[in-house]
């Protein structure tokens, strides 16, 4: 429950410290930080997190966490791994995985994308997000425009995406080079 509190309270630091490895190669954590998750306009609520099997038995242990997020409920079911015990006998548990979800990015647009006043840089085509809703900008605003100011990325299925189109200035700009 500590690690979905810190994603509601865009603690970015806290709830991927509670990954069991988090420099794994199965995700990239370069989005998944404080000043990407803080500048959420939204982040998930009303969390409720479920155990689906007995974490006395074995070190793996699955649970079940509902949220809202958008004003929908979403529901999903993750992973914990047994990590070193406090104490010696205090079991403790890590999330196996991060709980985020891949964003494509579509490398051929000839702007760059802002989400949380963070640029998409470099070679990304795919970026690890944790659950949010999350505002979106470009680069140069004078010559494209995209379609959402807001991409929400629920955490389960995301389907959400922001086309990126070519401003009337741009459009007259590349007329006036085939001229």
């Amino acid at each position: 429950e500590r690690y979905f509190q810190a994603l509601a309270d865009g603690d970015a630091t806290a709830a991927t410290a509670m990954t069991f490895d988090p420099d794994s190669d199965l995700f990239d954590s370069t989005y998944l930080i404080d000043d990407v998750l803080g500048a959420a306009t939204e982040r998930i609520s009303d969390v409720k997190v479920t155990a689906l099997n007995d974490p006395l038995v074995g070190p793996k242990h699955k649970v079940e966490v509902s949220y809202t997020l958008a004003g929908e409920r979403h529901q999903s079911s993750l992973h914990l791994k047994e990590v070193e015990p406090t104490w010696v006998f205090l079991r403790n548990w890590k999330i196996h995985e991060a709980f985020a979800t891949t964003l494509a990015v579509d490398r051929d647009s000839l702007t760059q994308l802002t989400l949380g006043g963070e640029v998409i840089e470099g070679d990304a085509t795919y970026i690890q997000l944790f659950p949010a809703v999350y505002p979106v900008a470009l680069t140069e605003p004078d010559l494209f425009t995209a379609d959402s100011t807001e991409l929400v990325m629920n955490g389960v299925d995301d389907h959400d995406f922001v086309t990126i189109n070519p401003t009337a200035e741009l459009q007259t700009i590349v007329q006036s080079q085939v001229n």
